[in-house]
């Protein structure tokens, strides 16, 4: 599973970094990454929310291939992986990425690659909506 329906809520943080580490007794860091929508201006206007869709086959399929791919570059042992779908608000946390590796280095060096790419690759969608009520997509 690596969507959620709307905001990651603060439960699904700890639930998850506790089971990252109960799997993962060898590993010598845990790097962890949230996403959180800002309150933005653009196009004059400050962002309220984002409505977040994708096109769930393909993204996934591409997800897995990516995860498999940044833990054999950087040795990662375990990923854990969650993207808001749907409605998040400014102020709220959109993307979640847990990863255990044999040292720090390489641990934060995967989560932004894996995040950089993220957003280059998996047909994830964003459309942001103002105070005033209108919307723009991303």
């Amino acid at each position: 599973m690596y969507f959620n329906r709307g905001k990651i809520k603060e439960k699904i943080i700890g639930k998850s970094l506790k089971e990252l580490l109960k799997r993962n007794r060898q590993s010598g860091a845990v790097t962890t990454f949230l996403g959180v929508v800002r309150p933005d201006v653009h196009r004059g206007k400050k962002v309220s929310k984002i409505e977040y869709t994708t096109y769930s086959p393909m993204a996934i399929i591409t997800l897995k291939n990516l995860i498999n791919e940044i833990k054999k570059k950087y040795g990662i042992e375990c990923v854990f992986f969650r993207h808001s779908l749907g409605m998040v608000h400014s102020g709220e946390i959109s993307l979640l990425v847990h990863l255990s590796s044999p040292h720090r280095e390489m641990g934060i060096e995967a989560v932004k690659t894996l995040i950089n790419r993220m957003k280059k690759e998996v047909p994830i969608f964003k459309k942001e909506f103002f105070k005033d009520g209108s919307h723009f997509w991303i």
